[in-house]
């Protein structure tokens, strides 16, 4: 019997979540309340705070899961490209695309940094931590094979290209994008990051951007 109810406790929690995941897209984080989400996923207001705690506690957890989320679709994504510059790029493009598609939640984690507790905070960073795991390979594989300079600080490199997507994502947010897309801000931003690790063997001996074959991933 406990095997059963807790996999009853399982499907209401995973209920809930896409529960309000699917609110805060449709409006606004802001204007959705623990009262919506349980009348939408058809439950006690009392279960989702049993289940949750709070409505910020829900959204941390949903930015907990995107990132899981995220961090298989940009493996996907760089895997589409052979060297370290479009490796990269391809992955700084999956993730803005995979953003723009949950601007509002973007919106709600970026005003939520401010005023979150250690204990969140520190769930959050355990969830982005993969990511940065992955640019980092991508830097030493990019050293292996001769594409970046030798004496490049991987730990730094990786931050400062998350860094670089993360304010990124603040444009459409808060800027008028009328003059560029996204993705072209993106090729630039991060085009002026990369060219800066390349080996100088590299740099010198291609012409091309590093962003030649990105457009299929934008398309998707």
């Amino acid at each position: 019997m406990s095997g059963i109810r807790a996999q009853q406790r399982v499907a209401t929690q995973r209920n809930i979540l896409a529960t309000a995941r699917r609110l805060f897209l449709a409006g606004s984080y802001e204007s959705v309340g623990v009262r919506d989400i349980a009348a939408e996923a058809g439950v006690a207001t009392g279960t989702v705070i049993a289940a949750f705690g709070s409505k910020v506690d829900l959204l941390h957890e949903i930015v907990i899961e995107d990132m899981g989320e995220q961090l298989e679709l940009v493996k996907i994504a760089a895997d589409q490209a052979s060297t370290t510059f479009e490796r990269i790029s391809n992955f700084c493009l999956a993730c803005l695309s995979y953003q723009a598609s949950r601007l509002a939640i973007v919106r709600a984690s970026m005003a939520d940094a401010w005023t979150r507790n250690d204990e969140a905070e520190n769930k959050i960073r355990d969830a982005f931590r993969p990511l940065h795991k992955f640019v980092i390979s991508e830097l030493e594989m990019g050293i292996a094979k001769g594409e970046l300079r030798a004496n490049l600080q991987v730990k730094l490199a990786a931050l400062l290209i998350l860094e670089t997507l993360i304010n990124t994502y603040r444009i459409p947010l808060y800027e008028d994008t009328q003059s560029k897309t996204m993705a072209d801000i993106m090729r630039e931003r991060i085009d002026i990051v990369l060219t800066g690790m390349t080996h100088p063997a590299q740099a010198s001996a291609s012409a091309q951007p590093p962003f030649q074959n990105v457009q299929a991933i934008q398309a998707a």
